[in-house]
């Protein structure tokens, strides 16, 4: 009984990182994930004429993409390829990236987009008990 228990539990813990992963990849390639944060980003960065807000948006730019890095070697080591695809196996697309071009709204909108992924990494700690999941989503919101 004791090891039919502990199978058991293997098993939905397997279910539940996989559900966990399907999160990690929605949270690189999904709508407002950290794809559409660097792109979004990086067109900021292009399009900013005060040089300030333009390098200071290339730094976030370059935190976003270590996060995608971070999470992309998390599926790796769990051994899921990294495509660039959510939970629903959708493609990440530009079309969704923030093409605003006035920097008061747009830096608005990145606090919030900030925010709303600080949330999403929250419940995914909140569905995982593997120490090396709960690590790199504490790293990336700290």
């Amino acid at each position: 009984m004791f090891f039919r228990s502990l199978n058991n539990r293997n098993n939905q813990m397997i279910q539940n990182n996989y559900s966990v992963f399907d999160d990690i990849k929605t949270a690189i390639s999904g709508n407002r994930g950290e794809l559409f944060a660097v792109f979004t980003y990086l067109f900021q960065h292009f399009i900013s004429q005060d040089k300030k807000i333009s390098d200071a948006i290339l730094e976030i730019a370059e935190d976003e993409m270590e996060h995608v890095e971070m999470l992309s070697h998390l599926l790796m080591e769990n051994n899921i390829m990294p495509y660039f695809v959510d939970a629903n196996n959708r493609f990440f697309t530009t079309q969704n990236v923030n093409y605003e071009t006035n920097p008061k709204v747009f830096l608005e909108q990145n606090i919030e987009a900030e925010r709303e992924a600080i949330r999403e990494y929250n419940e995914i700690l909140q569905r995982t008990d593997d120490e090396k999941i709960r690590q790199t989503i504490k790293e990336i919101i700290d």
